[in-house]
């Protein structure tokens, strides 16, 4: 075994060590020369024995220039128990108290000082550094190497893995020219739970819808809360419209909506913990609570149609026929609570396509009318009916009576509709004086023809007004003061012998020719009086002449009865008759002469046509024998379903010497028929 002096050791050391930086710097610089790597660590083996122990403590500075041991802990796990530490700490709270110091000559593991001239390692104490790798927690410094755990959150989580915090403490010393060394110790928290947190609502603000035709008990969500201590929670609501499973959280609807909800509700809901996070150990354990507001949309659905107030529907409305175009003739008023859309209402005629009546035949009737509508105020909407045109109640083939169909409609999904009838009467007015159909009338007397009776009938006045009911009644009145005999019928106009005349056989023939003046006046508010009056003159035979012509029944003078529409379809080959009356059908006069005779019937007013004939004449020596029928009593003209009455003044004309007239009054047979909607 070879022995080198002390100096030659250190020459051969100083020379390897030289030698052995220089190539390690040439594989460093060319990794071709890889295989200088096992001759350099063969001399630093050959180096480390001859030199023996004096390189044994640089081995680490040789590598790295560092000491891998770092500051020591005076423990190396720190545990904390439940007995000790509260969720409920607050931030700043002291956990434990350690020391930490750094490594020394004394404590870096196998440290053998060098003589080595140059190679004495630098042991100079550096700044120690003691972190938390858990945020939850911080590390403050004292003093003498003194240090302090305490909590930088409030609260702590119960529910970390195990009910426990498990974390590390690092301890870091860092030298002027030398890497920083550190070293850890271990930290376990065990924790005592506590209810420290209220509960939390998922989210904040929820928004709820249900349907305003809902029933009791219909559920239409699910409030949600949670706690961070893991207690239950306890639901409740401030709402006597809906409720709350105090357990769950379902929402459920627990009175019915009014027949005109709010859109929307705002309703408190509050989520409060049982507090069972800190039982039993801690007892009693505070509550706690938290109130948020939910919002519940009502959905609109339209569950009305609209309704017509007032009662109006199936109403008779009636009006004048002096309105103007355009005149109020009646409101109508529409009701609809739905909500939104669904209460916004449209009042109108039916459409077009859909104005025909049950047998097919177009309703003119709308024409004639139209249907203003005002704005809607809330739940109502307003429209006025008005007329289109103008009305004359007496002009031939005039509607008197209309049948409206109204439709009220809401705007909702789906729609709904409402149908009102209306009957429209129109009404006349005393808007005709009467007018007679002659201005002048002779009469001849023949005392023969009347033997000595009191209640002898003479001429009979006419006179015509176009106004109808009462309006075209007429009253006749003889306008001549002091005329000698003779009064007048005011109902008939017939011209009849004064009460205090015992017959004809006591007028005086010198007194005669008598004439005097009829006038005319309706019965109408106000009653209107004929414009031209009729002058009537009397001449008197008291010798014993026969009349050329006499009605073998004085009735004929005034008869007066109705026959229906139909009349010439029934009994197109009979004339008129009325059994009621007592009259057969059969008129009968009487002539002095034995010529032939022709009985006609015309109107007497200029430009009418009247549906009526006369029937053939017989005769049977002076008496002859006739009767009226019926040609036609159709009145297509008119609206199907108005029924009017219709005076047809006829005057029967015998020989152009007696003028009689005859009353006949035709009525519409026809049913009322009203429309369809299509």
């Amino acid at each position: 075994m070879i022995h080198y002096a002390p100096q030659a050791r250190q020459r051969i050391s100083d020379e390897a060590i030289e030698r052995f930086h220089n190539e390690c710097a040439m594989i460093q610089s060319d990794v071709k020369h890889r295989y200088l790597l096992i001759h350099c660590l063969f001399i630093f083996l050959i180096i480390n024995l001859t030199s023996t122990q004096i390189c044994q403590n640089d081995i680490p500075d040789f590598f790295y220039n560092v000491s891998f041991a770092g500051p020591l802990f005076d423990q190396s796990i720190y545990t904390i128990t439940t007995s000790n530490f509260s969720v409920l700490s607050p931030i700043g709270t002291n956990v434990f108290t350690f020391n930490v110091q750094p490594q020394t000559n004394y404590t870096r593991p196998s440290f053998i000082s060098t003589s080595v001239t140059g190679r004495a390692l630098n042991i100079t104490p550096g700044i120690i550094t003691v972190t938390s790798n858990d945020p939850s927690f911080i590390v403050t410094s004292l003093s003498n190497g003194s240090y302090a755990l305490v909590t930088n959150t409030f609260p702590l989580n119960y529910f970390s893995p195990y009910n426990r915090y498990l974390f590390n403490l690092i301890a870091t010393q860092t030298y002027p020219n030398r890497p920083l060394v550190s070293s850890t110790a271990i930290v376990q928290i065990n924790l005592e739970n506590y209810n420290v947190h209220a509960p939390i609502f998922i989210p904040s603000n929820q928004i709820f819808s249900i349907s305003e035709t809902a029933i009791i008990g219909t559920r239409f969500g699910t409030v949600y809360a949670s706690d961070a201590d893991n207690d239950g929670i306890i639901y409740s609501i401030s709402s006597s419209q809906f409720s709350i499973d105090s357990l769950t959280g379902v929402l459920q609807l627990q009175q019915t909506f009014q027949s005109s909800p709010a859109s929307q509700y705002f309703v408190s809901v509050t989520a409060s913990d049982d507090g069972t996070s800190c039982l039993p150990a801690r007892s009693p354990c505070p509550r706690f609570s938290t109130t948020t507001i939910i919002t519940i949309n009502v959905t609109a659905v339209n569950k009305r149609s609209p309704q017509f107030l007032n009662q109006i529907c199936g109403s008779t409305i009636s009006f004048y026929e002096s309105n103007i175009i355009g005149a109020n003739i009646t409101t109508l008023t529409v009701f609809d609570d739905d909500r939104g859309e669904n209460g916004q209402i449209s009042i109108s005629f039916p459409s077009e396509q859909s104005r025909t009546t049950v047998s097919g035949l177009r309703n003119t009737a709308y024409s004639q009318f139209y249907m203003q509508q005002l704005t809607q105020t809330s739940t109502t909407r307003t429209a006025v009916l008005r007329t289109n045109t103008s009305f004359d109640y007496d002009a031939p083939g005039a509607a008197r009576v209309w049948y409206l169909f109204v439709l009220a409609t809401d705007n909702g999904t789906p729609q709904r509709q409402s149908f009102c009838s209306l009957r429209i009467n129109l009404l006349d007015l005393n808007d005709n004086p009467p007018v007679f159909i002659m201005t002048s009338w002779n009469y001849t007397i023949y005392r023969s023809a009347f033997g000595n009776s009191n209640n002898a009938r003479f001429l009979r006045i006419i006179a015509s007004d176009a106004d109808s009911g009462l309006n075209g009644m007429i009253n006749y009145y003889i306008g001549t003061i002091n005329v000698p005999y003779f009064t007048i019928n005011q109902t008939t106009g017939t011209i009849i012998l004064r009460n205090n005349i015992p017959g004809v056989f006591s007028l005086d023939v010198n007194q005669f020719p008598i004439t005097f003046q009829v006038y005319a006046q309706d019965r109408g508010s106000p009653p209107r009086v004929s414009e031209a009056n009729a002058t009537v003159t009397i001449y008197y035979n008291n010798g014993n002449d026969p009349p050329p012509a006499r009605w073998s029944d004085p009735r004929y003078e005034e008869l007066n009865f109705p026959i229906i529409e139909k009349y010439y379809e029934r009994y197109s080959d009979r004339p008129i008759f009325n059994d009621t009356y007592g009259f057969n059908g059969t008129i009968i006069y009487q002539l002095t002469s034995q010529t032939s005779s022709i009985m006609t019937v015309s109107s007497p007013f200029p430009n009418t046509y009247i549906p009526f004939s006369d029937a053939p004449v017989s005769k049977n020596g002076n008496i002859f024998s006739s009767g009226i029928v019926v040609t036609r009593c159709s009145y297509k003209a008119h609206q199907i379903y108005n029924k009017f009455q219709m005076h047809d003044e006829s005057v029967i004309k015998i020989d152009e010497i007696f003028i009689v007239e005859l009353i006949l009054n035709c009525y519409n047979d026809f049913i009322f028929l009203l429309d369809r909607l299509a």
